[in-house]
């Protein structure tokens, strides 16, 4: 038996020594005897695949998301346009949000699209800041009343009586044309 500086001992019926191994050598077993060996690559394979028990059988590509399922590792694929990550049937889904989903989402969050006119019945004019309306999203009755309330803002603006346009079209550019006016004048930003 050798007394070496980094030798190992082990004992199969008698005592025997292992000589010191290499820098990052890891002991292993070799026809049931110990020695030291440089640590095996391993060969790369998918993380779900048939040689790992605890996953399902798969393969990964971009975007996917690792969750557990049953116990066992899974994935799920990137999710398309225009969806979000969701739980569906207590389970990870990518899905499309439902106005149900959002009741009480305030006006400040949203910063691109459309509001539908049943989201916004009662929008003040103090929260419009800049644009122009479309026809459809404006009633003739409504822009007459504010454009009559808007009219006496004194001498800053050119004094516009209540409009009285023949059709929609008229006075959705009355209503751009005193908007316009109203921003030159710093009534309005």
């Amino acid at each position: 038996m050798a007394d070496q500086v980094g030798y190992t001992m082990y004992f199969d019926g008698r005592w025997r020594s292992v000589p010191q191994g290499d820098n990052d050598d890891v002991m292993m077993l070799k026809a049931g005897v110990p020695s030291w060996e440089p640590l095996p690559a391993s060969a790369a394979h998918d993380i779900l695949s048939a040689s790992h028990s605890d996953t399902n059988a798969g393969s990964l590509t971009n975007g996917d998301i690792l969750y557990v399922t049953g116990g066992l590792l899974d994935a799920l694929g990137i999710g398309g346009e225009d969806t979000v990550f969701q739980v569906s049937s207590g389970a990870p889904a990518w899905g499309a949000l439902s106005e149900s989903q959002i009741p009480n989402l305030g006006a400040a969050k949203v910063t691109s699209g459309e509001f539908a006119d049943a989201r916004i019945p009662s929008l003040a004019a103090s929260k419009i800041t800049s644009g122009e309306f479309a026809n459809a999203r404006i009633s003739a009755g409504s822009v007459t009343q504010h454009l009559g309330n808007l009219a006496p803002v004194g001498d800053q603006v050119n004094h516009m009586n209540p409009s009285t346009a023949p059709d929609l079209a008229t006075l959705v550019a009355d209503f751009n044309q005193l908007l316009s006016e109203l921003q030159a004048a710093s009534v309005m930003q």
